[in-house]
């Protein structure tokens, strides 16, 4: 095997880093969250529901939600889910209709897209 292989290898089996914090208060729609060391505008999720950090209140996150806020608790983990929401492009998105994530809704199916 050659070096850049055994460096391919090595990249394939690495596990990516798991950022997550608790919730420890809901306030409407937004969370505060503690121990989260991600930038604004990071991606998160608590439960099923999705969130977008937009600022920060001295140590702690705040997260707006971008889904419901029913069955929050404090404590509830919050886990980084995207760092820098970037979306590929290509032909296929030509026509398509997208929500604010990049996903689509038209129902015609997933994009596969390779580019980001």
């Amino acid at each position: 095997m050659s070096l850049l292989s055994d460096a391919i290898e090595s990249v394939r089996q690495m596990q990516p880093l798991k950022f997550t914090g608790k919730a420890a208060d809901l306030r409407g729609l937004t969370v505060l969250v503690d121990d989260l060391a991600l930038p604004v505008g990071s991606l998160v999720r608590i439960g099923s529901t999705l969130g977008e950090i937009v600022g920060f209140s001295r140590e702690r996150a705040i997260v707006m939600l971008l889904g419901q806020s029913g069955g929050i608790r404090p404590g509830d983990s919050v886990v980084g889910e995207q760092v820098a929401q970037m979306i590929g492009v290509g032909r296929q998105m030509l026509g398509r209709v997208l929500n604010g994530l990049g996903q689509p809704i038209d129902g015609k199916g997933p994009l596969r897209l390779t580019t980001p």
